[in-house]
């Protein structure tokens, strides 16, 4: 792990490559815990329909305008200064809210596809894939253009294990089990 805590916790930041879960374990976290929630896939989504584009056009948008993701990123920093007690979800918040407690989820393409897949099926939204495995092909592009991304705009990997103090594959996990996991090793910390 790489946090030796000395005070007990007051964020909880969580990463992860698409479909492995972040979003579930974030809404159920900060419930058990009663602290805030904020998740940057939403905001990201929001911002794209503001725009009336999709949030593929919008993260396109990110390649060539970093100051899209740096507006973002930098709401993470702002909410940890000024609140305690945050769970925040998304790819680069272990690094914008450094003193948090870091949770990287990890999954198969193939098993997170299938995750969306059925997922957006049971909402009743629109899948534009054909597939699940034309939606694993897209999810791994995805997010080997993330690491890219904020490799170049951060010096960041997003996925280097050794950015995080808990580390779970969910592949085989269902979200109960992920969450018992994690609230076991946060409580080694006195959240």
């Amino acid at each position: 792990m790489k946090n030796n805590f000395k005070v007990p916790i007051e964020h909880i930041t969580i990463g992860g490559n698409p479909g492995s879960g972040k979003s579930t374990l974030g809404t159920i976290l900060a419930s058990e815990l009663g602290w805030v929630r904020h998740d940057m896939g939403q905001k990201f989504r929001k911002m794209a329909d503001d725009r009336k584009i999709t949030l593929k056009e919008l993260l396109k948008m990110c390649d060539s305008d970093p100051e899209i993701d740096k507006a973002a990123d930098a709401q993470q920093a702002t909410w940890a200064q000024e609140s305690k007690n945050l769970v925040i979800v998304g790819r680069t918040s272990f690094h914008f809210v450094p003193q948090s407690f870091k949770i990287l989820l990890s999954v198969g393409y193939s098993i997170a596809a299938a995750r969306i897949f059925e997922d957006k099926q049971s909402r009743n939204e629109d899948i534009k894939f054909s597939s699940i495995d034309e939606m694993s092909i897209s999810l791994m592009e995805r997010s080997r253009n993330d690491k890219q991304r904020y490799l170049d705009l951060y010096g960041v990997d997003i996925y280097d294990k050794a950015n995080y103090d808990l580390i779970i594959n969910t592949d085989m996990l269902n979200k109960n089990q992920v969450v018992k996991q994690t609230l076991s090793a946060i409580r080694v910390f006195k959240v």
